[in-house]
């Protein structure tokens, strides 16, 4: 048996494409030396999972109405390639990006919303989610206290 690395790959989507597109030979190159359980059966011995920021691109969109049905099909999309049979999907929330600043106060609110609306409506598409976590940060427009972070996160103090 091999010992999983520990390591857990953010962005597995993009790896998830680029070995699809392998193995459909997209490029002319793939000589059938490897089995889509094979690559399943290499990523969950050795990975310890696959994440996927859930929030990473709502600060682009002006409407976010299907945003959560967006999220659903990464995961639906990826688990059906059947590269990941034997793998954690994990979400994180995204809150690294309002840390950074890429949203203010009312799209905070937003997401803190359709993320826990996708956590209760639609945990069956992943292994395991990481909490909303919002860490003070760099250009960071939501808060600039302490008080101010905990009425963000609606938590008396």
């Amino acid at each position: 048996m091999i010992e999983k690395s520990g390591y857990i790959l953010a962005g597995f989507e993009t790896l998830a494409t680029i070995i699809n597109n392998f193995i459909l030979n997209t490029k002319g190159q793939y000589s059938n030396n490897f089995t889509r359980h094979d690559y399943s059966k290499f990523l969950g011995q050795t990975c310890s999972g696959f994440l996927h920021s859930f929030g990473q691109n709502l600060a682009k969109k002006k409407k976010t109405t299907n945003h959560i049905k967006q999220e659903v099909e990464v995961f639906q999309k990826c688990r059906n390639m059947k590269l990941f049979d034997h793998s954690d999907f994990i979400c994180d929330s995204g809150g690294f990006q309002i840390s950074i600043g890429k949203f203010d106060t009312k799209q905070a609110h937003r997401l803190i919303d359709l993320y826990y609306d996708f956590l209760e409506n639609h945990h069956s598409v992943i292994d395991k989610a990481f909490i909303l976590d919002v860490p003070p940060g760099p250009g960071c427009k939501v808060f600039n206290s302490y008080q101010i972070f905990m009425i963000l996160i609606m938590i008396p103090i």
